[in-house]
């Protein structure tokens, strides 16, 4: 009982806070004529845009987006190569 606290308490120090969203994957994208391409770095996260709105152009030859809410976990797929591994943003 004592080695599963232990563990979780590991897990707990690692959290880390975001003040918004991130991205990561086969994802290319233009913002104010700035051109993000996480494609060159799939396991590199990037910001969100704050002004989704500025966004014109979107590629991405992902075959599907997985979304996670913590960056915790964001950071633990960048750092298993989840992005090079699947096709996947």
């Amino acid at each position: 009982m004592m080695e599963k606290k232990r563990t979780i308490v590991k897990y707990i120090d690692e959290f880390v806070p975001a003040g918004r969203g991130l991205v990561m994957g086969w994802l290319r994208f233009v913002e104010s004529g700035r051109t993000i391409s996480c494609i060159k770095s799939p396991n590199t996260a990037y910001s969100i845009p704050a002004c989704v709105e500025e966004v014109e152009v979107i590629e991405s030859v992902a075959q599907y987006i997985l979304v996670v809410e913590k960056e915790t976990v964001l950071q633990r797929l960048a750092n298993d190569n989840f992005a090079k591994q699947t096709s996947a943003f």
